[in-house]
């Protein structure tokens, strides 16, 4: 977890290069237990988003385009997402990677039924989901047809 400044730093220079995105990630399994890293999260989004990024227009024509604060963090509870979204998340990235029948296969630090879990979450604080998956991981045809179909829900 890199300080706030380099992260704020970095947005400003996104957002004066005209990028629409600024997305924020971290590599942990989940965020129980990192309070102080997830409270330095929760600031850098209230930072972000206070640029005035969102809702800026950024064309001639009336037309709009949002900056998306996003991140992707791993697993999140219920609480942890409607505080992400308080503080200004626009969207989150949490790929499902492979079909739920291939996963046990690739992945055995967590289940498939908590990365739909977290999906829900982010949903249901009103939070954009973007999630995908990885191909050629010796998944078979049927897999594949799988992870789509989930992620088309």
């Amino acid at each position: 977890m890199i300080d706030i400044e380099p992260v704020l730093e970095a947005a400003r220079e996104a957002k004066a290069n005209g990028s629409t995105r600024f997305c924020m990630g971290a590599a942990w399994r989940d965020l129980a237990g990192r309070k102080s890293g997830f409270e330095k999260i929760l600031k850098m989004v209230t930072e972000v988003r206070g640029m005035g990024m969102e809702g800026e227009s950024l064309l001639q024509e009336g037309d709009v385009i949002l900056m998306v604060v996003c991140t992707t963090l791993g697993m999140l509870s219920p609480e942890q997402a409607v505080r992400l979204k308080n503080a200004g998340l626009s969207a989150y990235n949490h790929n499902l990677d492979t079909s739920r029948e291939f996963y046990p296969s690739v992945i055995t630090s967590r289940t498939y039924d908590e990365r739909l879990a977290t999906i829900d979450a982010v949903r249901d604080a009103g939070i954009s989901v973007c999630s995908g998956g990885i191909l050629g991981l010796g998944e078979k045809d049927e897999d594949r047809v799988g992870l789509i179909h989930e992620v088309s829900k």
